[in-house]
């Protein structure tokens, strides 16, 4: 029977020819094991490792493209992938199993997954009203609705409370999601010919800029609350 130190040690290890290199599958088996003593500290040495080596499949497998954020699709195959993880660590829950048989094809499994629904998302435009600017370019409710709140009638203390809580809220998106949503609000077209549109100057294709957006959206609703 091994030690901690050295299981935490072997699982630390990159090189696959090395005789001790710990497999995934095994790694993933001592994590959920650690629910069973209660070893938070063992937990999160080894959940830290696993994690590691998540985010570097993930970095190998999606590759930057002007149709998606690869940034943003990793980032949303390891929260889903952690939510597992977690959700396991408080009771035990059979949708980590086939990781534990071949964790290779679980990963691509799930990524594949988030980049189907991505895809579908960015495809779709029923979160883009039928109103545009004075440029004629579409703007998502939400983009609309912040622009109404700078400029509506209503007392400037309202006005004031209102923008306090939107700038606020915007501060605590991650920064690509608040470089995008930024531009918006300084008038910058979401996509389109225009020479600054949003999806050029964030430095990705329009239906990664869509999908981005979105993500923001939905965030800030639910900080603030559906103004329709």
């Amino acid at each position: 029977m091994l030690d901690h130190a050295t299981v935490v040690a072997e699982a630390r290890l990159d090189d696959r020819a090395d005789p001790n290199f710990m497999q995934p599958e095994c790694l993933l088996h001592l994590i959920r094991s650690t629910r069973l003593d209660n070893s938070d500290d063992r937990f999160t040495q080894l959940f830290d490792t696993l994690i590691t080596r998540v985010e570097r499949s993930l970095k190998g497998a999606i590759r930057p493209s002007p149709l998606y954020d690869a940034e943003e699709l990793r980032q949303d195959v390891l929260d889903r992938f952690v939510d597992l993880l977690a959700a396991d660590r408080n009771q035990a829950d059979d949708k980590l199993d086939y990781f534990e048989v071949r964790f290779a094809g679980a990963l691509a499994a799930l990524r594949i997954d988030v980049m189907r629904a991505s895809a579908r998302k960015a495809g779709k435009e029923d979160y883009i009203e039928e109103m545009h600017d004075e440029e004629g370019q579409p703007l998502p409710v939400l983009a609309r609705q912040m622009r109404e709140g700078f400029a509506s009638e209503g007392s400037e203390q309202e006005k004031e409370h209102f923008r306090n809580e939107l700038l606020r809220a915007i501060d605590r998106l991650p920064d690509r999601e608040k470089a995008a949503v930024t531009l918006v609000l300084e008038g910058h077209p979401v996509e389109g010919e225009h020479a600054e549109t949003i999806a050029k100057l964030c430095g990705v294709g329009d239906r990664a800029i869509r999908y981005r957006l979105q993500k923001a959206y939905g965030k800030l609703r639910r900080e603030l609350g559906e103004r329709r």
